[in-house]
């Protein structure tokens, strides 16, 4: 929060363009892996069509959290990158920064916790820890979208790092799929 509270507040100099994630492949150099010849083979026909829907879909939502001015975020705020020193708080490996909003780093975080059985016990103790420094209101719908399209770049980026890449994809497809199902309705499907 502390974080948020400062970067809100700076205007970036003109000549500083960071990446956004206004879309769910954000990285420089991402590609759309799961559509290359190489790795094609890789990916079953139900995943394809999940990725061919997905994306365009959460990106055109994405896209619209920049309707406001973005400011300098974390964007790579994971369990991993937070360190206690001294009785104080730490973030490391700045290397992703980018624009975006607080709610980015939030369910950036809240990402890597959501499989745990007391994610909702954490996001609670977060919520009310951030809170208690910037008192903002927390979309969880928007929260969900962006824990989704974190999950859908992974899916789609394992596919250039390793060979064995079947049951990540097959379990998180799976996942994805919950999450439209919760978004449009349990006989939401992908014909």
């Amino acid at each position: 929060a502390h974080i948020h509270e400062v970067t809100i507040k700076h205007k970036l100099p003109e000549n500083l363009n960071p990446k956004r994630i206004d879309r769910v492949l954000y990285f420089s150099g991402d590609e759309y892996f799961y559509r290359m010849d190489k790795y094609k083979s890789k990916v079953k026909p139900e995943t394809y069509k999940l990725f061919d829907y997905v994306i365009p879909y959460l990106d055109k939502r994405m896209a619209k959290l920049y309707d406001s001015t973005p400011y300098l975020i974390h964007g790579d705020f994971n369990p991993y990158n937070i360190r206690l020193h001294r009785n104080s708080i730490k973030l490391l490996d700045f290397e992703d920064a980018c624009l975006g909003y607080d709610i980015h780093d939030i369910s950036i975080l809240l990402f890597h916790y959501q499989l745990d059985d007391k994610f909702e016990l954490y996001k609670k103790a977060f919520y009310n820890g951030y809170r208690s420094i910037r008192n903002i209101d927390i979309d969880e719908d928007v929260v969900k979208m962006l824990m989704m399209a974190r999950r859908v770049n992974f899916m789609n980026y394992i596919l250039a790092i390793s060979d064995d890449v079947e049951k990540y994809l097959d379990v998180n497809t799976k996942r994805v799929l919950e999450c439209l199902k919760e978004i449009h309705g349990p006989e939401f499907n992908l014909d």
